[in-house]
């Protein structure tokens, strides 16, 4: 199963985003068999690193993460993937057009994780 982090700024509250989610799914085409889960980012649960990862994105000012979790997909591809709905997301109305988009997306790579460019 694959897995990846988005960890991301974003002004609405909690419940905003939750409620915009099954649109941003659908136009990102995420099947129903991927999890998506988001968790204000000091309220991420993981590995050492994930959460040590977490504790530095907390510090430079993002306060979100989604984790996917992917059956039959790498991590690799969990996170491409997640691209995709990161970058749905950033055009919804969650954001204000013009607005810079702060975050970065992440996946384990052997032992350490790895940053998608």
């Amino acid at each position: 199963m694959g897995q990846a982090y988005a960890f991301f700024k974003c002004r609405a509250d909690q419940q905003n985003i939750i409620q915009k989610i099954p649109d941003i799914r659908r136009l990102a085409r995420i099947p129903p068999q991927a999890d998506l889960k988001l968790a204000l980012l000091k309220e991420l649960r993981g590995d050492d690193e994930i959460v040590s990862i977490a504790k530095q994105a907390l510090g430079e000012g993002l306060n979100y993460s989604i984790t996917l979790r992917y059956p039959e997909k790498d991590n690799f591809e969990a996170a491409k993937e997640l691209k995709v709905f990161m970058t749905q997301m950033y055009q919804s109305t969650l954001y204000v057009k013009g607005e810079p988009f702060q975050g970065g997306i992440g996946y384990k790579e052997g032992e350490h994780y790895a940053e998608l460019d």
